[in-house]
Parts: structure tokens; C-alpha cells; sequence
């Protein structure tokens, strides 16, 4: 049995593909360092990131494939399904070997998973962007927390910078431990201790009285007559309303 094992970054998972076909030896199993667990009878391959050969790899998708192809690999690398390395490891090699052509023959077990992840993943790139709910801090920073299904912080912070381009803003991430912190200039990526996950934001003493009138419009502009249960629940699943303020 052959094994790769990386640290779990996206370079670091184009640098074992690059591995891979450097050793010519196709793995039966790709897994983090944290995650891995050993197996009896097994040729281990630790991956040390190169940033070289990762992009040389992500070159080699965009120029056999395209730079969709690329940003559906990224997805899916972001969505922490179980079988994702290995998944991927199938999709990349048939990409690299029937070019972009490929992508729209359905026959292929792994470009109709890629497929079907790729769509969860913008379904929840589009809850994010509608039910991120902002407060003000003390500290004069607007602050959300979400726990999305899949790893989407990566692929929202561009929507929220056009959004609130003239404030300083932070969507974190309580299921992950961290967040995205945008300073009016960039968006960065922000990790939190747990001495840090103790410590909630305080917030400014308006936001009782902001809550209280968004509580109010949302239930003015219901009709209760066409209250549709189970569409709304379609819609805005229960899993999101912790964090919603028409929903505390």
C-alpha cells in the first residue's frame, strides 16, 4: 500500500500530486499529517510544500484543463469531504491526461462528484453572503461569526470587500477557529488561541436597539396568511439561525 502524507494546505496537496508523478507510484490513500493513521505493510511518502512545484502543477491544469477546472479543484479541496484527496487525485490525472473535454463526460464517476460538490460549495457561498450578519465592537470593527457547512471563508472575502469597502470588518469562523480580518485595504486570514475563543467581542451599546428595529421590519414584512414552512426552511435551513438576528 502506498501512502502520501501532506500538512494539509492547498500547496501542499499540489505538491504531492507533483510527487506523485515525480515517483511515478499512484497512491492508495492521501492523507494530512493529523489525520493520517498507519496501516500495516505500507510505503509512507512524507511531502515537504513547494510552492514551486505546486504552481507548476496548478500551470499544468489551467493549460490542459483551464482556470475553471483550477477553481473547481480549489473547491473542492475546500469542502473537507472524507475522500477528497483521493478524489481529486482522479479528477487532476484525468484532466492532465483527456484535457477540458473531459469535464462534460458524466460517464466518469469522479467529474460528476466534482461536479455535484462544486455546486454545494456555491450554494453555500451564497448563504454565506446572505446571512452574514455584522455587529459593531467597541473596538469600532463590525464582527460576524458563521459556521458553514464547508470551508467557504476563502471564497467570500472578495463579496463582503466590494460590500463594506469603507470599514473594518471580521467574519469568523467558529467551527475552524478562524476568520477573515478586512483593514479597508486588504483581507487577511487570522487564526485565534483559545485563550482568544474565550474572550467574546464587546459590543456597542446601539446594537440592542439595531437588533430590536431588524427584529421589527422582519416581522412587519411578514405575511402570515403565505407563510410557507417548508419553502422558507429551503431557503434559510435552521442550522444558520443561531446566528441570524431575526432569528434570536
Amino acid at each position: 500500500m502506498v501512502t502520501y502524507l501532506y500538512d494539509g494546505s492547498f500547496e501542499g496537496y499540489l505538491t504531492t500530486v507533483f510527487e506523485i508523478y515525480k515517483r511515478k507510484k499512484n497512491p492508495d490513500g492521501i492523507f494530512t499529517t493529523h489525520t493520517y493513521m498507519p496501516f500495516f505493510m505500507e510505503e509512507k511518502y512524507e511531502v515537504s510544500t513547494s510552492m514551486d512545484h505546486a504552481q507548476r502543477v496548478l500551470a499544468g491544469i489551467e493549460v490542459k484543463g483551464s482556470k475553471d477546472i483550477a477553481q473547481k479543484i480549489y473547491n473542492v479541496y475546500l469542502s473537507e469531504h472524507p475522500a477528497m484527496e483521493m478524489l481529486l487525485f482522479r479528477y487532476i490525472k484525468l484532466i492532465l491526461e483527456k484535457g477540458s473535454a473531459i469535464e462534460h463526460d458524466y460517464r466518469q464517476p469522479e467529474i460528476l462528484k466534482v461536479k455535484e460538490i462544486n455546486k454545494q460549495i456555491h450554494r453555500e457561498v451564497h448563504r454565506m453572503h446572505a446571512f452574514v450578519r455584522f455587529q459593531k465592537t467597541t473596538d469600532d470593527l463590525y464582527y460576524a461569526t458563521i459556521i458553514p457547512d464547508f470551508n467557504v471563508l476563502p471564497l467570500i472575502g472578495e463579496h463582503f470587500e466590494k460590500r463594506y469597502s469603507d470599514q473594518h470588518w471580521m467574519i469568523y469562523d467558529s467551527k475552524r477557529h478562524y476568520g477573515l480580518y478586512y483593514d479597508q485595504q486588504q483581507t487577511m486570514m487570522v487564526e485565534w488561541g483559545d485563550e482568544q475563543l474565550q474572550q467574546q467581542p464587546e459590543f456597542v451599546t446601539e446594537e440592542k436597539a439595531y437588533e430590536a428595529l431588524w427584529k421589527n421590519y422582519f416581522k412587519s414584512v411578514n405575511i402570515t396568511e403565505r407563510k410557507n414552512v417548508k419553502l422558507h426552511l429551503r431557503h434559510m435551513p435552521k442550522r444558520y439561525w443561531k446566528h441570524l438576528t431575526e432569528k434570536r
